[in-house]
């Protein structure tokens, strides 16, 4: 089962006005251009292929969140290979695609468990404190079909809305408020939502738990691999500008894109173990932010382009602080190697000022290394 089909396994089509909808065979042929082909996966996404969108320049997959924003395109009469035409203004964020940035850190020669806890005790020291965690085993291949058993811990903050169901843009919760004229938001109280201090043993007790289940379903020989999936979000510490211009280092949940006039969540963090020959681990975060970005969240309409940053001071704090916290985790793990990836998906580039922070700290990508040479960065 390629990428593209696991994301989309379960899904259905949509027919949009004046668009057709193809056979479900069409969907793993991304690289034909169609008339139109619009598949929607459990979480509400979708894809649409075979429409040239002008601010993109080629024909490629557009992604569309959102059944009701979905519903509203339409496309001109002559329809295969040429440029899409929206109902209203609003969904001109389609038209741009929705910017992310993508991080990949895996690890090797250790297990999976490891790197968790040190992740859970590591990170709320002043990089990201989870508010918000989910475990997902997924079974593929071998004597079964696919299974998928899903465990949200009790008290985050989205309740139990399963992760795979979150929205790119997420509008204001009861559990936070707005700061800096609802350009970020902070969260009300930490009384009430998963706190890693006091839930640590009951997260870690869960993680091994499902760890073992994974492995044990492994080994049955009913599943030719078997992954699990830990997600966490919730506030990072960013630093930013009052409106005074006063230097700030705060916990931050969200921040509003102006663009398209809607708020994000700053990150969105996920451990990966999979257990097939042998244990593989890997690190991802996953951000629709512009903290890092060396391009501001306004859009230039008349010069088709994103507004560069005036002052790339904040931009490159933050990115330098998120990078020392990664080099801080794989530090915990003196005798393992590890190799790290950045991906962009639209513009702007959401990474700019992580990419060379993290090269300082840990060379170049998509190189596999050892861990024990590295020493801190200088201050």
């Amino acid at each position: 089962m390629t990428d593209f089909q696991r994301q989309f396994h379960g899904g259905r089509a949509v027919k949009l006005t004046r668009l057709f909808c193809l056979p479900r065979q069409a969907e793993c042929k991304p690289n034909v251009e169609f008339s139109g082909i619009c598949y929607t996966s459990p979480s509400r996404r979708a894809v649409v292929y075979g429409l040239r969108v002008r601010s993109l320049g080629v024909s490629r997959p557009v992604y569309f969140h959102g059944e009701s924003h979905i519903c509203r395109l339409k496309c001109d009469n002559q329809l295969a290979g040429h440029t899409a035409s929206l109902d209203d203004e609003e969904n001109t964020r389609f038209l741009l695609g929705v910017a992310t940035g993508r991080l990949t850190f895996s690890i090797y020669g250790i297990d999976g468990l490891s790197v968790a806890r040190e992740v859970l005790c590591f990170f709320p020291q002043g990089m990201v404190d989870p508010k918000s965690a989910q475990i997902d085993i997924v079974r593929f291949g071998g004597k079964s079909a696919g299974q998928v058993s899903c465990f949200k811990f009790p008290n985050s903050l989205e309740g139990s809305e399963n992760f795979v169901n979150f929205s790119w843009d997420c509008p204001l919760a009861d559990y936070e408020e707005l700061l800096m004229d609802g350009e970020l938001t902070v969260l009300k109280q930490e009384g009430c939502c998963l706190s890693v201090s006091r839930d640590f043993p009951f997260l870690m007790a869960r993680i091994e738990h499902d760890r073992q289940k994974a492995i044990q379903a492994q080994k049955s020989g009913e599943f030719s691999w078997v992954d699990i999936y830990f997600r966490f979000w919730g506030p990072m510490k960013i630093f930013y500008s009052d409106p005074e211009g006063k230097l700030m280092h705060r916990w931050i949940l969200k921040e509003r894109i102006d663009q398209f006039n809607t708020l994000v969540r700053v990150g969105k963090f996920t451990l990966q173990c999979t257990f097939a020959d042998h244990e593989e681990v890997h690190l991802f975060f996953h951000t629709y932010s512009h903290i890092w970005s060396f391009f501001s969240n306004r859009f230039d309409s008349k010069a088709d382009c994103w507004i560069p940053k005036d002052d790339l001071t904040l931009a490159r704090m933050n990115a330098s602080a998120f990078a020392e916290a990664i080099r801080g985790l794989l530090g915990k793990f003196p005798q393992s190697q590890f190799q790290w990836m950045a991906e962009s998906e639209h513009s702007p580039d959401l990474l700019g000022g992580l990419r060379p922070e993290l090269e300082k700290r840990l060379g170049k990508q998509k190189i596999k290394r050892n861990v024990l040479p590295l020493v801190p960065f200088p201050k």
